[in-house]
C-alpha cells in the first residue's frame, strides 16, 4: 500500500508517539511568490497546530508536477501549506488558521479567504 498521508513526522510540543495527535506552534517558512507569503507579507510565520497527519514527502515531487505548489515548509522542510496557483484561492495548510484567530483580529488566511470568496460572488451576482 502507497499512503499519500501519513501520521506527522515532525517534531512539535507535546508530540508522543507516531500517530498521536500533535499540538503546539511551529515556524513555517513561507515561499517567495507564494500566495501564503503575499497574505502573510512575511518570510515566515508561526502558528497553531493540532493534528495527526501530514503530506507523504515521498509524494511531493508528484503533487509539484500535478500542480500544487509548496508553499510553506516546517523546520525540518515538511510541507506545511500546499497552493493550487490555477484556482482563485485555493490554499491549504496543515496547521489550523481559526486558533490563531481572535474577535477583530482573523488570521491572515481566514480574512483573504473571505475577501476571496467575497470577490467570486459579487463577480458572480455582475455576470447574472
Amino acid at each position: 500500500m502507497n499512503l499519500v498521508v501519513v501520521p506527522v513526522a515532525c517534531p512539535t510540543p507535546n508530540a508522543a508517539a507516531a500517530g498521536a495527535i500533535l499540538s503546539g506552534v511551529m515556524n513555517i517558512r513561507l515561499a517567495p511568490g507564494s500566495t501564503a507569503r503575499a497574505v502573510y507579507a512575511q518570510p515566515a510565520i508561526d502558528e497553531h497546530y493540532f493534528c495527526s497527519f501530514e503530506m507523504n514527502p515521498d509524494y511531493r515531487e508528484r503533487f509539484e508536477q500535478g500542480g500544487l505548489r509548496v508553499a510553506g515548509l516546517g523546520p525540518g522542510g515538511e510541507v506545511r501549506i500546499v497552493e493550487l496557483p490555477s484556482h482563485p484561492f485555493f490554499v491549504a495548510t496543515l496547521f489550523q488558521p481559526q486558533r490563531s484567530s481572535r474577535v477583530g483580529a482573523p488570521n491572515p488566511l481566514v480574512s483573504a479567504f473571505v475577501r476571496a470568496a467575497s470577490s467570486f460572488a459579487e463577480t458572480r451576482r455582475k455576470q447574472r
